[in-house]
């Protein structure tokens, strides 16, 4: 009998944050998050995610992971590495956009922080749907798009949050 060996996977992230740290949102309407100064909201966006988000009272404080693409990978491959928390995928459309925009607040033009500001896209699980984010420094703003998971593949040096 031929035993058969499955083989192994290589990793596709590389973690640089084990806890980026949100605030606690005591209340969020995200009728505020739309196409503005700095702030480009897509239409993909608002009818994927945007529209399924209500108003909010006392989100937690949480954590995220912060991860690196070190390649090309798909979706479900980025969703796999260990790397990944378990429950990385946000389940609340409008939990998400609450801390979303939170992180966009604490980056508003384009500063370093958390968010890659180099161009590179910015990339998080929401409800089913993969959600990118990039500082577009030649029009000085955030651009905010949402689409069908594995239908891309990600080029390395995208950054990648997983919900704790």
């Amino acid at each position: 009998m031929i035993a058969q060996v499955t083989p192994k996977r290589e990793p596709v992230l590389q973690l640089v944050n084990p806890s980026v740290h949100l605030d606690a949102i005591a209340s969020y309407d995200p009728k505020g998050f739309t196409t503005r100064r700095g702030l480009h909201v897509s239409d993909d966006f608002h009818s994927r995610v945007g529209k399924k988000a209500k108003p909010v009272k006392d989100l937690p404080a949480i954590t995220f992971t912060s991860s690196d693409l070190i390649k090309n990978a798909y979706d479900k491959e980025i969703q796999a590495d260990p790397v990944m928390p378990a429950n990385h995928m946000f389940e609340s459309e409008s939990d998400f956009v609450a801390y979303l925009d939170q992180m966009l607040s604490k980056q508003p033009n384009g500063e370093e922080g958390h968010l890659l500001a180099s161009g590179g896209w910015n990339i998080f699980y929401v409800a089913g749907r993969v959600v990118y984010v990039r500082w577009r420094a030649d029009r000085l703003k955030w651009y905010v798009h949402a689409w069908r998971l594995d239908d891309d593949c990600w080029g390395a040096g995208r950054r990648v949050f997983g919900r704790n």
